[in-house]
Formats: structure tokens, C-alpha cells, sequence
């Protein structure tokens, strides 16, 4: 026999087949579970409302608790406040020493900053398996190829400061062991940046690649100014996918879903309704309504009859009628 925790009453056997239950029924077991709940539930709402907290089963006010075990700051030692108690410093320098000590400990752990594809603001794209991710690395890396120049995508980080955060900076390439940077115009950020590059860094503006976009222009584009057209000119890492309902080829474009399946939403949704050909959609169709004659598409759903809900309902109202040979018009 067994005593249930809930009304106290005896019982054999037991009620669920995947363990031993304590309870004689299952509602016992929900009010019981629901009990405990209610008291959890009423015991936080107690708390916050009373500014008091449970240790050990006493009620104690979570201030007075505070003062007697208070946190302190990691860097000067002082007691924080309780409005600071989250926090691991008591002021602004203090924070900032803790972060300098941190950072030295571990350079690269939480800053921001690193190399994304098409992170930037520019006209990205790919040129015979290099990344470009503005039009003024792409002329660059053009005429480079095209001259023999070697070349390669730098992926070293150079921690640096700006507005109290630290950050990572990559320079864009590295050409006979030195860093070379391309850039559309001039900010302080960029002095920032390249002052933190044991050796410095060749920034190279529009003027610095007059000779690349001149080169480009007559050589490929015919005097023309449109260079992220070139882009469509490369067959390597192209977005192209070969749709899995037809089979037609389709270019995912900038910004779009990368994992797109399908060319068209029609093809889409024929795979997703099992259509084996290209027959056309229920949402193509055209139907009759049943009630009062108008033509309508049914969309998707194959089984509607009425070209609106007001049809539907006079169409059932008459059928309940139609026995008393009384039919609404």
C-alpha cells in the first residue's frame, strides 16, 4: 500500500506506465505540482515587492544582507554600492585598468573588429578566386594579376584603440613583406589604424590607383567606368545554383538568402506540393462560384467552392431552407 502525497490517501498499483507514482491520480499529481509552482512563483513576487530575500529559511532584507557581504572592486579594492553591485569596478578608470590588464593577459578575447565578406559599404565581389571587396580592389587586384606582381590577402590582426574600445585592424594586402591598404577617402581612423603596424602601411587612395583604374578601363571595359560589371565576367565562387525543380541555372544575388534551392517561387511551391510538371497551379486557375457565378482564383487551396465567406454562408443557409421549397436570391 501507498500513502499519496497529496489527499493523504492509500492506494495499490500505480496509475502511469513509465515510473513508480506517488500520487494516487493524476489529477493529485498536477494539483501538487501546480502547489509548488504557485509557491515558487509567490515566494519572487514576495522578494521583489519587499526589497527582502530567503537565506537558511529566514526572511532578510536584501540592502541589510548586502552591507554585510558587499562586493568590491577588482582594481582599487573599494566596497560598491548596492546599486553597483553587478558591476566588477566602482568607476570608469577602473574599468578601463581592468580591461588594459585583461587585454594583456588575452589580446584577442571579446574585440571587435575582423575580416567579414561583404562587411563593407563597397561593391563586392569575386575575380579569379581573389575576394574584392570594393570596386577599388578590384582594379587593384587586376592589374597586379595582369602585370605578374605577387600578392596575397593579409590575415594578421593589429590591436588597436578608438573611443575606449579595442579593436582588431587587418590591412588588405601584403606585397614583398610590406602592408598595403586601399582605400576610397581619408579618415582619422586611418592614421589610427595604420600607426599601430610595425613598419607602417602604404594607404593607397584614388589618386595612388589613377594608373590601375586607367588600365582596367581600356583594357576590359573599353573606356568605360562600370567596374563592378566585372565581377559577372568570373567564373570562380560565382553565386550560381542550378535550381532543384527544373534544373535552370540561377544567380543568387548580393544580400540575398546564400542557401536559396529554387529559381522562382512557382518552383518552389510545385516541389513543396509534389508537382511533377509544370502544369499550372491551383493559383492560376480560375473557378465558377457555386453561389453566385462570379469568377475567382482559389489560390492554393484546391477544395474552395465559394468566391467569398458571405457566399458560403447564403449556400448553407439554403440547403437548411431547400426543404421548404424556399430558396434566397
Amino acid at each position: 500500500m501507498k500513502i499519496c502525497k497529496q489527499c493523504g490517501k492509500e492506494f495499490e498499483g500505480n496509475w502511469t506506465k513509465t515510473r513508480e507514482s506517488e500520487f494516487c491520480s493524476r489529477s493529485c499529481s498536477n494539483t501538487y505540482a501546480s502547489r509548488l509552482k504557485r509557491a515558487e512563483v509567490n515566494k519572487r513576487v514576495s522578494e521583489k515587492m519587499t526589497g527582502t530575500t530567503f537565506i537558511n529559511g529566514k526572511r532578510i532584507d536584501k540592502i541589510d544582507y548586502y552591507n554585510q557581504h558587499p562586493n568590491h572592486c577588482l582594481i582599487c579594492g573599494n566596497i560598491l554600492s548596492y546599486k553597483q553591485r553587478k558591476r566588477k569596478t566602482c568607476s570608469k578608470e577602473c574599468q578601463k585598468k581592468q580591461f588594459a590588464e585583461s587585454f594583456r593577459k588575452n589580446p584577442y578575447s571579446k574585440i571587435a573588429g575582423g575580416m567579414k565578406d561583404h562587411g563593407g559599404r563597397g561593391k563586392s565581389g569575386w575575380w579569379n578566386g581573389y575576394y574584392c571587396a570594393s570596386t577599388y580592389e578590384l582594379v587593384f587586384t587586376i592589374y597586379n594579376l595582369d602585370h605578374g606582381i605577387s600578392f596575397e590577402r593579409n590575415k594578421q590582426s593589429f590591436p588597436y584603440e578608438y573611443k575606449g574600445k579595442m579593436h582588431l585592424y587587418y590591412p588588405d594586402y601584403i606585397i614583398d613583406g610590406k602592408f598595403y591598404e586601399v582605400k576610397g577617402y581619408w579618415t582619422e581612423l586611418v592614421d589610427i589604424k595604420a600607426a599601430v603596424v610595425p613598419g607602417g602601411v602604404t594607404v593607397l587612395y584614388e589618386d595612388g590607383l589613377k594608373h590601375c583604374f586607367n588600365y582596367v578601363s581600356e583594357k576590359y571595359l573599353n573606356g568605360g567606368d562600370q567596374f563592378q560589371t566585372l565581377y559577372e565576367k568570373a567564373d570562380f565562387k560565382r553565386r550560381i545554383k542550378n535550381c532543384e525543380y527544373c534544373g535552370k541555372e540561377f544567380e543568387i544575388k548580393s544580400g540575398a538568402y546564400p542557401h536559396k534551392r529554387f529559381c522562382s517561387l512557382k518552383c518552389a511551391a510545385c516541389f513543396r506540393h509534389g508537382i511533377n510538371n509544370f502544369k499550372p497551379l491551383v493559383k492560376d486557375i480560375v473557378k465558377i462560384c457555386e453561389w453566385c457565378g462570379k469568377e475567382f482564383k482559389p489560390g492554393y487551396n484546391k477544395k474552395i467552392r465559394f468566391c467569398s465567406n458571405s457566399c458560403a454562408a447564403y449556400q448553407q443557409h439554403n440547403l437548411r431552407l431547400k426543404q421548404n421549397s424556399f430558396i434566397i436570391r
